[in-house]
């Protein structure tokens, strides 16, 4: 990392990754991929928009919450729920003290 004196801007830093430059074949495409590629389609798709391009600006506090929401949503997807039946000792709201 270079050392040295810091240029502060209000100007966005921005960070372009070239096409492909991160896309390896099936290897790429790890845990979160789909899930990934499947929330940037809908983004798109939501808002009427075709692309291949996609961008994000803000803040570095509301784009950190941005992307953990995503990483958060991809995590969740994979979690299979499942009903639990009979007696069980688990939280019950009835008896709640709140």
């Amino acid at each position: 990392m270079k050392k040295g004196r810091r240029k502060l801007t209000n100007e966005p830093a921005v960070f372009v990754l070239e096409k492909g430059s991160q896309y390896k074949g099936a290897i790429s495409e790890g845990k979160y991929f789909s899930v990934f590629f499947e929330m940037f389609e809908n983004l798109l798709a939501t808002n009427g928009v075709e692309s291949d391009m996609l961008g994000f600006s803000g803040c570095k506090l509301d784009l950190a919450v941005f992307l953990a929401k995503f990483l958060s949503m991809a995590e969740f997807q994979g979690t299979e729920l499942r009903m639990k039946e009979g007696a069980t000792h688990d939280f019950n709201p009835d008896s709640s003290p709140c």
